[in-house]
């Protein structure tokens, strides 16, 4: 008996193998069920040529979508007040805050643009202090139409100060292109106008 307990414990496997066979009461060996399919990886099968590589569900591969193409100057518009990029579907400047969007019909705004357009020279100096304030493209255009084309030096100073609502970058350049104007009251006060500009610009920079 002692040599057969030595030999079981010198072999395990034997002992293990034993325990599990032995015969329970009644007479039923007790057979353990191995999962022989859920310890056994099957082989990957090999593919014919040609055919679509198939991906597996659990493979933790995702994809990742190309990033949405950068807007370039092609693709965009300048802020006429500012220069600065504009998308299509902007309808205020970012950088300056200048309106891009055409007036509505009926407001005071188209009726001011008309009215700069027209013949009576009562309503084209109420109307161009009127786009002073508007602050928008169309308004701008409007101004610098007047600057450029108008003979008359009450309307040309008019709309040299109704620039002073507008971008900095817009209003300096205007102010240096009237210095040279044909007319002396013009020219002082696109000087004036100019050198109040670049004081303000320069408190704004050193702020």
């Amino acid at each position: 008996m002692p040599s057969r307990a030595r030999s079981i414990q010198a072999r395990p496997h034997r002992q293990s193998l034993f325990t599990l066979l032995r015969p329970l009461r009644g007479g039923v060996t007790c057979i353990p069920s191995l999962d022989m399919d859920s310890r056994i990886s099957p082989q990957p099968r090999r593919q014919s040529r040609g055919q679509p590589r198939s991906r597996p569900a659990d493979s933790g591969i995702r994809c990742i979508r190309s990033p949405r193409p950068v807007a370039t100057e092609s693709h965009c518009r300048r802020c006429p007040g500012c220069s600065a990029l504009l998308r299509e579907e902007d309808e205020i400047c970012a950088t300056c805050g200048l309106r891009l969007t055409p007036p509505a019909p009926g407001s005071v705004e188209e009726r001011a643009l008309r009215a700069a357009h027209g013949s009576r020279t009562g309503k084209r100096g109420r109307a161009i202090r009127t786009l002073g304030g508007a602050r928008s493209a169309a308004a701008l255009k409007a101004l610098e139409t007047i600057l450029t084309e108008s003979d008359d030096e009450e309307e040309t100073c008019d709309a040299l100060r109704a620039l002073s609502e507008y971008p900095t970058e817009v209003r300096l350049s205007w102010y240096r292109a009237m210095i040279a104007h044909p007319s002396p009251t013009v020219g002082i006060l696109g000087r004036l106008l100019l050198i109040d500009a670049e004081s303000k610009a320069e408190k704004e920079r050193k702020s």
